[in-house]
């Protein structure tokens, strides 16, 4: 008996019709095409002619990947955001300050504020603290990024606490 792929002769007792794994599957694949192996699609991107499923290139691919097309969108997108998030900030101000609180001495706490220092709420906006001026103080720039939404917060070379 011989092998169906290879016609090579089979010395064995069993009824066999390959002589390996090899070409039992190479035998029986012949006829199939592989998952859009050959298959000519376009581009997504530039809409070349690839063999891919999707684009031509890696360069493509990393263009389809960018979330802002150019440099003046990215800009104007993290703008918005950021007034969304001030707006935000300014609401809960808003309802988180004390009717009979003296904005006016406030104003002046915001403006006798020195260069290299900022305007710091003591117990924050965000954790229900209220916007008077017996919660405000004045923290370095970079304690005041340190500190950020903290409580029990002191700093580092501040040992009363």
């Amino acid at each position: 008996m011989k092998c169906a792929k290879c016609q090579i002769d089979l010395f064995s007792k069993h009824s066999k019709k390959f002589c390996s794994r090899s070409c039992s599957a190479s035998f029986n694949n012949r006829f199939k095409v592989k998952h859009g192996k050959y298959a000519e699609k376009l581009c997504l991107v530039c809409n070349a002619r690839t063999t891919n499923p999707k684009y031509c290139s890696k360069k493509c691919m990393g263009k389809s990947m960018q979330k802002y097309l150019t440099k003046n969108e990215r800009i104007k997108s993290r703008r918005l955001l950021m007034r969304e998030a001030y707006a935000r900030y300014s609401a809960r101000k808003k309802f988180q300050t004390p009717i009979d609180e003296d904005l006016q001495a406030i104003k002046e706490f915001y403006l006798k504020c020195s260069d290299g220092y900022e305007v710091d709420h003591i117990i924050p906006i965000s954790r229900k603290g209220l916007h008077s001026l017996s919660n405000l103080q004045y923290l370095t720039k970079s304690n005041n990024k340190r500190k950020w939404a903290k409580l029990d917060w002191c700093p580092e070379g501040d040992s009363n606490a």
